[in-house]
């Protein structure tokens, strides 16, 4: 293994090499931060007593950050260091959690998060560039693999800490958070040690800094000029929907029905969540460089599937909690392949053109859906409870994985 780690990285050349190097350091910190805060709606609900809605709330507030990126993005892209960005979300972004020290209710949580979360979104856009422009394609999924690896490896340790930590003082959950932060910013720090070329792509553009209609005609410019990418993000759309609508229930399900404590709670979010995404993010990673992405979203969406299933008929079984742990098995499986999708898919469709208005509009859309689906998913949940809501999911995972099939036919007789 560690042979052919080394003849991979000696066929990188000096700016694959140096990328590599840092997205590795970058990765880990971030993995480490991500880790401690996959607790944050448990820490709402068990330590804090949030209500059903305010965890609903929690739930959206990171795909609805996603809804400002063409906004914030629009502001960022003004600033011509790309280094300058990183260290403005590395101070303002990742560590505005060290205020979890004077946290002690579910407001000021809140409130903490959404700030995070807004400034969280634009990591995703300048890291697609980055790959886009630093790494070849035959190896751009190898190294997204290799250094994702590494920081799940580092969520998985950091989020069975915390597990443990919380059982032990469940307002541990202020100096965690704080930690998560600091570790937040040394990901943006690693991120400022990256040379990519830096271009003024529209250096006689001057549109004002409230200039919101200029953001909105690019996106739906994107969405209009490539037919392929937006039946993609449709049918992507329906898979976030299937995702989304589970979010308000997990942390009800977990707590009020299960009654797991924290260190349960980390072992199937945490540990068994993340282990696929360790072991077979490299591979997803190789795969998705010589497959195209809609044949690979179908067979990642199709496998997703028996996760909210697992779920499901966790209801019937005697042994809870062992459906339980098997659902995120399947989960941690299958996001590996989403998670490159996520990720990567918007480079097939830019082509030689610059990925980041794709992977903006990519992120925008999850903002639009973040908006009502967990609304949907709350409402559903106070009316029916938890088990219908995963059924709902289960089905449309099934959609996506079908209508993205049929994409990838249709795509290939065009082709031909």
């Amino acid at each position: 293994m560690i042979r052919r780690f080394v003849s991979f990285f000696s066929r990188l050349n000096k700016t694959e090499k140096q990328t590599f190097s840092y997205l590795f350091l970058a990765q880990s910190f971030n993995g480490i931060c991500l880790g401690i805060l996959i607790l944050q709606e448990v820490v709402l609900r068990k330590t804090l007593s949030g209500s059903p809605f305010q965890i609903t709330l929690l739930t959206m507030v990171n795909p609805v950050a996603n809804l400002f990126i063409i906004f914030v993005m629009d502001i960022f892209s003004r600033i011509k260091k790309r280094k300058t960005v990183f260290m403005l979300l590395g101070v303002f972004g990742k560590l505005i959690l060290v205020l979890m020290f004077f946290a002690e209710s579910s407001v000021s949580f809140l409130a903490i998060l959404i700030v995070y979360s807004i400034l969280n979104v634009l990591l995703n856009p300048f890291f697609t560039g980055i790959m886009q422009k630093n790494v070849r394609k035959m190896n751009r999924g190898i190294i997204y693999g290799i250094t994702g690896s590494s920081g799940t490896l580092f969520s998985v340790i950091a989020s069975l800490f915390a597990g443990f930590a919380l059982d032990f003082n469940q307002m541990y959950f202020q100096m965690l958070f704080a930690f998560a932060g600091v570790m937040g910013f040394l990901c943006c720090y690693f991120y400022t040690k990256i040379e990519v070329e830096e271009k003024n792509e529209n250096p006689k553009e001057k549109n004002g800094i409230f200039d919101f209609v200029k953001p909105v005609k690019q996106t739906l410019r994107v969405l209009k000029h490539d037919k392929d990418f937006l039946l993609f993000e449709i049918f992507f759309f329906i898979y976030g929907m299937g995702f989304m609508i589970v979010l308000p229930s997990i942390p009800i399900y977990f707590v009020d029905a299960l009654h797991l404590d924290y260190s349960q709670i980390s072992m199937a979010k945490g540990f068994i969540g993340q282990f696929g995404l360790i072991l077979f993010l490299p591979l997803m990673g190789f795969f998705s460089d010589r497959m195209n992405p809609m044949i690979f979203s179908a067979g990642s969406f199709f496998l997703l599937a028996f996760y909210p299933l697992l779920l499901f008929f966790s209801n019937f079984a005697n042994d809870k909690i062992l459906f339980v742990y098997a659902a995120f098995s399947i989960y941690s499986i299958s996001m590996a392949g989403v998670s490159v999708l996520w990720d990567l898919s918007t480079i097939f469709f830019a082509k030689d053109k610059d990925s980041k208005p794709y992977q903006v509009v990519h992120i925008f859309l999850t903002g639009i859906r973040g908006v009502f689906v967990p609304i949907i998913g709350f409402l559903m949940l106070k009316a029916f409870g938890v088990f219908p809501v995963f059924l709902t999911s289960f089905i449309l995972y099934i959609t996506a994985a079908v209508s993205m099939l049929f994409l990838y036919f249709s795509y290939k007789k065009k082709q031909a």
